[in-house]
């Protein structure tokens, strides 16, 4: 929605869209993109979800490290979160480069996920 162009008029697109679909009880998902955007996309569904609680949620991805607190972080929040693979090329670095290790971190991200209370 503008990531690059504008994160703030980003912000304003999707935070309009967001409040469309509270306004008829409805839910808006974030789709993430490559690693570059993760934090702001995290950032931004936070900021929409202090504004429009219930009606907004994000996707993670169990190939980078950092998913395991990013989920921790989102769950305490009550944010809505769909897990998934990752779809993206990234660096050894950032993320699991093994598919063995991705799908061990995805089982156990979505039993974490499953059992939160908080």
């Amino acid at each position: 929605m503008g990531f690059d162009i504008s994160p703030a008029l980003a912000e304003v697109i999707v935070g309009e869209v967001v409040g469309h679909a509270a306004s008829v009880g409805s839910f808006v998902r974030i789709d993430m993109e490559g690693s570059a955007y993760t934090e702001a996309t995290i950032a931004l569904t936070e900021r929409l979800h202090a504004r429009l609680p219930g009606s907004v949620g994000t996707v993670l991805q169990a190939y980078l490290y950092r998913t395991e607190a990013d989920a921790e972080r989102l769950l305490a929040q009550g944010i809505r979160i769909r897990l998934c693979k990752g779809a993206y090329k990234e660096p050894p670095e950032v993320a699991f480069p093994a598919k063995a290790d991705v799908d061990a971190n995805y089982v156990k991200l979505m039993k974490r996920m499953a059992t939160y209370q908080k």
